[in-house]
């Protein structure tokens, strides 16, 4: 669930920049954007996280 991808908040890793605090103000990424799975078997979507910056220049 959404709520429950903020539960390593100070843990998990941007997937933009691979940092846990962002460069820019010391801020974890807040962010999470559903990314679907790619329909094999088992595989379920799941919520990355990422800083704003990042998420700003995809």
């Amino acid at each position: 669930s959404l709520l429950g991808s903020y539960e390593r908040l100070f843990v998990d890793q941007c997937i933009g920049c691979g940092r846990v605090l962002s460069v820019e103000g010391h801020v974890p990424p807040v962010v999470r954007v559903w990314k679907e799975g790619s329909g094999k078997e088992g595989e379920e979507g799941q919520w990355e996280p990422r800083h704003i910056a990042c998420r700003r220049n995809e």
